[in-house]
């Protein structure tokens, strides 16, 4: 945690939560990506994954998980193109408004996601060494706190 001070120039203050937030994501995703890059993905590659493995093999609107996954469009298009690319998914028109794509889930990127099912499971585990339940719940609490004031101002 000294380092944390000592990069923002504030020893002997408290960091900004802003700052914090970053530090951890950054270093949950370089983990996370050093982790799956073995199998050719992301971490973002393998939470698309897991969100259409959990939909047990039922097409999901594209437009619904660039909203699942607070991403725009282009964004969502570049995941799902590697992740097609791969033979883990694939694409279909949505049969009541051709304007949308379905995305689904292939029995190759099944395969996969249930071979790294433990991954999200363990970074949690990582990311909540040593707290107690309560705690577990209080930061939980707190970082939903975080996100709602985020929304709250987006909307004004």
């Amino acid at each position: 945690m000294k380092e944390l001070f000592a990069l923002e120039g504030m020893a002997g203050h408290r960091p900004d939560v802003g700052f914090l937030l970053k530090v951890i994501h950054d270093n949950v995703r370089a983990d996370a990506d050093a982790n799956l890059r073995k199998h050719d993905l992301t971490l973002s590659q393998m939470r698309v994954l897991t969100y259409l493995a959990h939909r047990k093999h039922e097409p999901v609107a594209q437009k619904d998980m660039e909203e699942t996954f607070h991403v725009s469009r282009p964004t969502m298009v570049g995941i799902l193109h590697r992740l097609e690319s791969k033979g883990f998914i694939e694409y279909n028109v949505n049969p009541t408004d051709r304007r949308q794509r379905n995305v689904r889930i292939t029995r190759c990127g099944w395969e996969i996601s249930q071979a790294l099912r433990e991954h999200p499971r363990k970074i949690e585990e990582r990311l909540l060494k040593g707290m107690s339940e309560e705690e577990m719940q209080t930061l939980t609490a707190l970082l939903i706190r975080v996100y709602d004031n985020l929304q709250q101002t987006s909307d004004a």
